[in-house]
């Protein structure tokens, strides 16, 4: 009996048949997610506990002394980049292994020419979102002398914080030009870190999830990556001001998911979407530092919101599949 195949788009169910054997792809993309997701997880978060005992917790230094002279300090930075470069040497074993190519995750070119130099603005709209929301609101001012910030960390008894901040916007540059560099080194950095920052999770995961459909694979895929970092946002200094802002900065971190997964999909290309999240990583500081008024809590809301507004319109306009994310048959 000659080989027959059937295949339909994402979504549905994707099967080939070749004489007796039947090969689910469907389930084979959730077998490939499902691998990565163990190893990587398993691994960094391991690494994150072996770490907490053996040093203790992240140092918390007096006024006046400096951080690079704790031994504790530069052993949480290695473990920052060792779960940093985890997922992506994960993905690229996991390829010679499956003996895929990572150009079907999105290692490519792809329609992204114009996209990557379009991202930069997208981050940059999100954030001004983020810093209009809390004005329209009533809930603050604009005042881009950040001593609105200033005012935030002493309230929260902060106060190291309060006068580093103070200092740097006193001998920094004005926050105009601030914006301006922004853009330019996440648009270098996304470009440049897009193997290690995207491939991972919006290339080798948002791929293999695609039978779930757009809105099932990119919101996992989201919530997954934000969910990886927790060990470094609990245990490390990056998130601050308790429980309930650790929650939200997850949240917005998983919220980002449908927003880069769009660009991946529609571009082909991890590099869209990678400069996306590498921008907006360099505006975090532009909400807190452009308004006064407001609590931290309702600050970093605004700028969940403002993601999720931009999330909410990449799943109610879905991308157009490029042929290569499509499953493969077998």
């Amino acid at each position: 009996m000659g080989a027959r195949l059937w295949y339909h788009c994402p979504g549905g169910r994707h099967v080939a048949r070749a004489g007796d054997r039947t090969v689910t792809l469907k389930a084979e993309g959730l077998r490939r997610s499902a691998t990565f997701v163990a190893w990587a997880f398993s691994i960094a978060w391991l690494a994150a506990i072996v770490l907490r005992l053996t040093v203790g917790e992240y140092p918390d230094v007096p006024p006046g002394q400096s951080l690079a002279d704790e031994p504790q300090y530069w052993a949480y930075v290695g473990l920052y980049v060792f779960m940093a470069l985890l997922p992506a040497g994960l993905a690229f074993l996991l390829a010679s292994r499956w003996r895929v190519s990572t150009k079907r995750w999105g290692l490519r070119a792809g329609r992204a020419g114009q996209a990557v130099l379009f991202a930069p603005l997208v981050a940059l709209a999100i954030a001004l979102v983020a810093t209009g929301l809390p004005i329209i609101t009533g809930i603050a001012e604009l005042d881009t002398s950040g001593m609105g910030q200033v005012q935030r960390l002493g309230e929260a008894g902060r106060f190291e914080e309060a006068l580093e901040t103070r200092l740097e916007r006193e001998e920094g540059l004005p926050l105009v030009n601030e914006v301006a560099q922004a853009l330019v080194v996440g648009l270098i950095a996304g470009v440049l870190l897009a193997p290690i920052v995207e491939l991972p999770w919006r290339g080798l995961l948002q791929t293999e999830l695609l039978s779930l459909g757009f809105a099932g694979s990119s919101l996992l895929a989201g919530a997954l990556a934000a969910l990886f970092w927790l060990p470094m946002l609990v245990s490390g200094p990056f998130v601050s001001g308790g429980v309930a802002r650790l929650v939200v900065w997850l949240a917005t971190l998983a919220t980002m998911g449908p927003v880069l997964s769009w660009a991946r999909l529609a571009t082909g290309s991890i590099f869209p979407g990678s400069v996306v999240a590498a921008t907006w990583a360099s505006l975090a500081d532009l909400p807190p530092l452009a308004l006064s008024g407001g609590s931290e809590l309702q600050i970093a809301l605004a700028q969940f919101a403002a993601m999720a507004l931009l999330a909410g319109a990449a799943l109610i306009w879905p991308p157009k599949l490029q042929p290569a994310d499509e499953p493969q048959q077998r």
